[in-house]
C-alpha cells in the first residue's frame, strides 16, 4: 500500500505488496481491530494476524440464531503455520 497525504484520504495499492482479508461467519459480533487466528479443526494450517473488521452483514431467521457475515483486512504480517 502506498497511501499518504497526496493521496487525499483515498488507499491506494502496489502490485507487489502482500496482504490478505478474509469473510468469517458466526454467531458473535467483532470490530474495531483484534488478534485472529483461524485454525483447521481437522489439524493442518492456521493463519493469525491482527485485523481489521470492515464489513458485516446480519440475518436473523425465524427459527435459528442471528448470524454475522463479516469481513476483515490484516493490518500486517500474516502468519501462515
Amino acid at each position: 500500500m502506498a497511501t499518504d497525504f497526496c493521496s487525499g484520504g483515498w488507499r491506494e495499492f502496489v502490485a507487489g505488496l502482500k496482504g490478505a482479508t478474509g469473510t468469517i461467519t458466526s454467531t458473535e459480533r467483532y470490530t474495531g481491530n483484534s488478534d485472529i487466528t483461524l485454525a483447521n479443526t481437522a489439524g493442518g494450517v492456521s493463519i493469525s494476524g491482527n485485523v481489521l473488521w470492515n464489513e458485516e452483514t446480519i440475518t436473523n431467521t425465524v427459527e435459528g440464531l442471528i448470524e454475522y457475515s463479516q469481513g476483515f483486512t490484516f493490518t500486517g504480517a500474516v502468519v501462515i503455520a
